[in-house]
């Protein structure tokens, strides 16, 4: 029989480590067309409803969260909607850095700050 996981649990995907840390990258751009152009740079490339879907499931469970920022000037559309990582996010993703280092190393995933 199968311990019983702690309820206030969170674990995390592979797809949605990479994203939660690709927010807290990408700062104010961390919008899901960027997103989808950095792993495309780094061919790790994720389609585009596959990145909002995993952005979905970081938000419910409180680790990300969006807001909508007017389009700058030299853009068309409408608004873009933005996400920042949460303080839950935080405190998640320096655990699995701390767990695992190994994630840290992966070229271009260096997130100063994250671990002590």
């Amino acid at each position: 029989m199968r311990p019983m996981k702690d309820p206030s649990t969170i674990v995390l995907g592979g797809r949605q480590l990479a994203l939660l840390q690709l927010v807290f990258a990408l700062k104010e751009n961390a919008y899901g067309g960027e997103m989808y152009r950095t792993l495309l740079e780094r061919e790790d490339a994720i389609a585009l409803p596959q990145i909002y879907r995993t952005l979905d499931q970081l938000e419910n469970k409180g680790l990300v969260k969006h807001r909508f920022v007017e389009p700058v000037s030299d853009r068309r559309g409408g608004k873009r909607k933005v996400y920042e990582i949460t303080a839950s996010g935080h405190r998640v993703l320096s655990s699995s850095l701390q767990e695992n280092p190994q994630l840290g190393k992966r070229t271009g995933w260096y997130l100063p700050g994250v671990v002590s």
